[in-house]
């Protein structure tokens, strides 16, 4: 990286949290120094970063939880066609005839993650091992994303991805929201080795996959690392980074 190379708001954020090579992290701490633009861009993502990792809740998983983590309640709007074959997009299952459930159990409201017009809560579920994450998500293929929303009013949520590469794929189909009411759903990575960002979207009415495409196609420009919205999408958003990490 030179002294006059733009700097990704994706390597800002790797800065503040230690996760860049030695030689990166001295140009960038170097240029924060003597930059106040920087520097004032570098804090205001270390507040944000901070924020969001604040009070993070406890995770567990039942022991009757099944390997892939399923939906802990059913959707309540008709199925969207699958754009992503590798992608497992979870929906709600119940083991009748045993009488178990095989999803994660419910639980009370978890502390804030997202702060704004609704709650967002979402974990990394990996070999049985659950953690909290916050705007950026390191993950590996196979692991389980689970996520909770609670809207702030009734309407309808879904969840929409976007690698870098451009594809889009709805994770989770619409589905009716409840004001104050957390709705709970998971998804599997498949083996995209780039990076992506998860959409999290309460509209009024529901909304069709191509209405996220045509979002997209408006800012098809700009880096998937700064895309926190989607531009002209008439709904409330918060969307999630997610960087794929080698497996050990």
């Amino acid at each position: 990286m030179t002294a006059e190379a733009p700097i990704s708001r994706l390597d800002l954020e790797r800065f503040v949290l230690g996760r860049l090579d030695a030689q990166v992290h001295a140009d960038i701490d170097a240029r924060y120094e003597a930059d106040p633009e920087l520097r004032a861009r570098v804090d205001r993502l270390r507040s944000d970063i901070t924020a969001a990792a604040e009070d993070l809740p406890a995770f567990t998983i039942p022991q009757t939880a099944s390997p892939s983590l399923q939906v802990v309640s059913e959707p309540s709007a008709p199925p969207t066609r699958r754009t992503r074959p590798m992608l497992a997009i979870l929906t709600g299952v119940f083991a009748a005839a045993a009488g178990v459930m095989l999803a994660v159990q419910p639980s009370p409201p978890p502390a804030e993650v997202f702060r704004g017009d609704f709650d967002l809560s979402v974990e990394r579920v990996r070999a049985g091992s659950g953690i909290s994450v916050g705007l950026i998500v390191e993950a590996r293929t196979g692991d389980n994303l689970q996520y909770t929303v609670t809207p702030d009013a009734d309407g309808w949520w879904m969840v929409a991805n976007i690698q870098d590469d451009g594809e889009v794929a709805m994770w989770t189909p619409p589905r009716r929201a409840t004001a104050g009411t957390p709705d709970q759903a998971a998804v599997q990575l498949d083996a995209y080795p780039g990076a992506e960002r998860a959409f999290f979207i309460l509209s009024e009415a529901p909304l069709e996959l191509d209405a996220v495409r045509d979002a997209y196609a408006q800012a098809y420009r700009k880096p998937l690392a700064d895309l926190d919205t989607l531009p002209g999408l008439p709904a409330k958003q918060r969307s999630i980074l997610i960087v794929k990490s080698p497996a050990e």
